[in-house]
């Protein structure tokens, strides 16, 4: 995860990285089977700890998403608004198509529509 992580998952990865640490110190006077239970416990750490990001991962696009959902509705209701005002059936996005003339472009009247300048 980049940027600001949740605090007990950088917890968690702090302490996954010290028993690591001490793992690849300790595990030359280690027996067979507890070097392999060790690193089990290692490996099923380090699993839990990628289910623990996917799923802060997951919480935050939801949020996200919850957020974003009122300003799409109203962008989009500004554009159909606008759209029909000035006479439009169909209106692509700048990125997608090759626009001409300029005057065509409703990215201001929209912006206006919205009392964005």
């Amino acid at each position: 995860m980049s940027g600001r992580t949740c605090p007990s998952y950088k917890d968690s990865e702090e302490e996954l990285n010290t028993a690591y640490a001490k793992f690849v110190k300790d595990s030359a006077q280690m027996n067979g089977a507890v070097k392999n239970a060790k690193r089990k416990d290692l490996q099923d750490r380090i699993s839990g700890l990628q289910t623990k990001q996917t799923q802060l991962n997951e919480a935050l696009e939801t949020e996200k998403q919850r957020q974003l959902a009122p300003i799409r509705e109203k962008m989009l209701k500004a554009i159909k608004d606008v759209a029909k005002e000035m006479g439009y059936d169909h209106v692509l996005y700048k990125e997608s198509a090759i626009i001409f003339p300029a005057a065509t472009d409703l990215t201001n009247s929209v912006k206006k529509k919205l009392g964005i300048q």
